[in-house]
């Protein structure tokens, strides 16, 4: 997590953007795989489904245009198991022999290739047919939040203490932090920067999203570190309100769309931003939508805690804010199906034409996988397929 400091702007804390990049880091539900309070139970923490605008797709490799993996854990008789299922566009069916107790994020290229955290040696690789042990050595902090933008293109967020970096592997066998090209904390020693987020849409554009503090008592504000296939430069989102971050991010193919959240002093309070991010033209537009006034002054909040985009006319979030859609042309509520007390919804990946979030939900005394889909303007529920 990045320091905090000490920042004080118009009676807004720096917890601002502490909190905000928090929502970013939360690997929803399945974070745990403990064993108290529910015998027999399952959990869905991440879920890729590659058939996203990517630009061209490698010979040989089919898009997955409806095909996603959802990964997490499941508990039968006290004993956890880590779990898979896959998507073929109509029906769920369970992954068998998943290693491992546990697999806590997942990045799909296309049904042939998938990278996931967990397994026993905590990187496994998905090859259309079966797991194999990947030998990308071993990532400072592990493989959680990982994205890839090609199978020798992979990049993660590392968790410095002093502000959080982007830890890439270019298909080697190590990983290296990219210190003095995503480090935005060249403000003073203390304020309050980093970054949250990263996101692949090809091997020739990656984002990574935060916040960077240019000056002790002011400047807060939103930032971003942008990878175009050889280099990784700075680049300043918009972004209204001080202090200011970015918490997560999307992006497919050429096209990334940021979220995050500023102070608004005319509103006392926090206020949603948003920007997209076209990598042709190496541009940003701010797409802020209109929710008012989120949380009150001394509070820090985020509307969005994740988000997910297939194409530049769809990105839908999960957060505090509640599901909002986007169309390319402005934002619309997204409410999911209600699914009662003892569920949650806490990881989001789109195609070209739906997304799918996971979580999970308790069905009389079990806990099952939970997994909706978002197609045509209307989320629909999916019957689970655990292994119980």
């Amino acid at each position: 997590m990045p320091a905090t400091g000490h920042l004080m702007k118009y009676g807004v804390t720096a917890a601002l953007s502490t909190a905000l990049m928090a929502a970013a880091a939360w690997a929803g539900p399945a974070a745990s795989a403990s064993t108290t309070a529910i015998r027999d139970r399952a959990t869905l923490a991440s879920v890729s489904c590659p058939g996203g605008f990517r630009g061209v797709v490698p010979p040989g490799q089919h898009s997955g245009t409806n095909w996603c993996m959802a990964v997490g854990t499941y508990i039968v008789k006290f004993k956890s198991h880590a779990l898979a299922q896959v998507w073929n566009g109509s029906k769920w069916r369970l992954v068998p022999r998943v290693p491992g107790t546990e697999l806590s994020s997942v990045s799909c290229l296309t049904g042939s290739f998938c990278v996931a955290a967990g397994g026993p040696t905590g990187a496994e690789q998905w090859n259309g047919h079966a797991w194999r042990t990947v030998n990308m050595g071993k990532p400072d902090g592990g493989l959680n939040g990982v994205t890839c933008g090609s199978p020798k293109s992979c990049t993660l967020i590392f968790p410095r203490l002093n502000g959080p970096e982007v830890q890439s592997w270019n298909g080697g066998t190590k990983w290296q932090v990219q210190t003095k090209t995503t480090n935005v904390c060249f403000g003073p020693a203390g304020a309050p920067c980093g970054l949250a987020s990263v996101s692949c849409g090809n091997a020739t554009n990656c984002v990574a999203v935060g916040t960077t503090q240019y000056q002790f008592s002011s400047d807060q504000k939103p930032s971003s570190v942008v990878w175009n296939g050889k280099r990784w430069a700075f680049s300043q989102p918009p972004g209204v309100g001080d202090p200011a971050a970015m918490n997560a991010v999307s992006c497919a193919g050429r096209f990334c769309m940021a979220v995050g959240g500023g102070s608004a002093d005319f509103l006392q309070g926090t206020i949603a931003i948003a920007a997209t991010w076209n990598a042709a033209t190496r541009t940003w537009a701010d797409v802020s939508p209109d929710l008012g006034h989120i949380c009150n002054q001394k509070a820090a909040c985020a509307w969005a805690s994740v988000i997910a985009c297939g194409s530049p006319k769809l990105c839908v979030t999960l957060g505090p804010a509640g599901p909002q859609a986007w169309d390319g042309q402005g934002w619309q509520p997204a409410p999911t199906v209600h699914t009662g007390a003892g569920s949650s919804l806490g990881a989001l990946s789109c195609g070209q034409n739906f997304c799918v979030a996971v979580g999970y939900q308790r069905i009389g005394k079990i806990r099952h996988s939970l997994t909706e889909i978002w197609k045509a303007g209307s989320w629909t529920l999916q019957k689970p397929v655990d292994p119980f």
